[in-house]
């Protein structure tokens, strides 16, 4: 659906940003609100993934796995157990593709 079928106003520069997505501030439009159940007018803040970022963090993980593979391999660095840490790191970067799912978001608002 066109952006402008769902907000009367549409800000052109984002409020705020972050790795994964910007914030845009916008206002509902009557076909915007009825999904809603806010009022038509309602100010909100609209979150827009930033291109490609879900891919991009996936390939990310994967190389660090890769890396601490290798840094196990090597005597002064086996203590690390950077393996463990990337182990631990991708459960919290489990969460993080909950991020990717915009969507999800409106259950929680």
């Amino acid at each position: 659906m066109p952006l402008e079928t769902l907000f009367t106003e549409f800000a052109s520069r984002p409020v705020a940003s972050g790795s994964i997505a910007q914030v845009y501030r916008a206002v509902l439009s009557e076909q915007g609100a009825v999904g809603t159940g806010l009022p038509v007018g309602t100010v909100v803040a609209v979150k827009v993934r930033h291109p490609g970022v879900a891919v991009v963090m996936h390939r990310d993980f994967e190389l660090m796995k890769r890396a601490a593979g290798l840094a196990a391999l090597l005597p002064g660095l086996r203590d690390l157990q950077l393996e463990e840490s990337v182990r631990q790191f991708g459960m919290w970067g489990l969460m993080m593709y909950t991020d990717f799912d915009i969507l999800m978001y409106v259950t929680h608002v």
